[in-house]
């Protein structure tokens, strides 16, 4: 029902709790897939892939460095399911998160719909005044203060980390512009194409 597309570089450790969260997840095993892109590591990320992959419906792809937003398009492509998530290598997945996506896209089946899931710091993790100033103060990244749950968003929220959409959305009409290379750049320029 939805692949889960990962892009990643030289960040193995940060990666396998993506891979655990995503090997607990409530929906059944055979409803989703994980497609890892890695975008020329040499950390360790393919042996970490071969290991995951036991417990996992998962493709590890290797490319020359060609940056985020190649990555992503590969992985579009590649998927084989009709929903795509866009997972960061540094998130980690509630257990119902797939669950919840695939539930909100039953809902909402017009192919030009996207969902926006929710993301916020790791309970174990410190949050520094400059963290806080991003999210919550100056509101440049991940910024739900002042969202609802179920509200209609532009394109501005296409937040290719925590994101799904159709994967036919995307292969009929816009993929990620490789020539951004700027975190969240190629997110925002690609849902405004979309919104057009």
């Amino acid at each position: 029902m939805i692949s889960v597309i990962i892009p990643t570089h030289n960040r193995c450790r940060l990666l396998e709790a993506s891979l655990e969260s995503l090997a607990v997840q409530t929906l059944p095993k055979d409803q989703f897939e994980v497609v890892v892109v890695d975008d020329g590591s040499t950390d360790g990320t393919r042996e970490l892939c071969a290991r995951v992959s036991a417990r996992l419906s998962l493709r590890h792809i290797t490319i020359a460095k060609s940056g985020t937003a190649a990555a992503k398009n590969l992985g579009i492509f590649l998927a084989a399911c009709p929903l795509v998530l866009f997972f960061d290598d540094d998130d980690v997945a509630a257990p119902g998160l797939l669950a919840a996506h695939v539930r909100a896209h039953e809902q909402h089946a017009a192919q030009e719909v996207a969902v926006l899931g929710y993301t916020t710091w790791a309970a174990a993790l410190a949050v520094s005044p400059v963290m806080e100033y991003v999210t919550e103060i100056g509101q440049f990244l991940f910024a739900y203060r002042n969202l609802r749950d179920g509200q209609v968003l532009d394109f501005t929220y296409f937040w290719a980390g925590r994101v799904s959409c159709k994967r036919s959305l995307l292969v009929r009409h816009a993929i990620f512009a490789q020539e951004f290379r700027a975190a969240a750049i190629e997110d925002i320029e690609l849902g405004y194409r979309l919104s057009k």
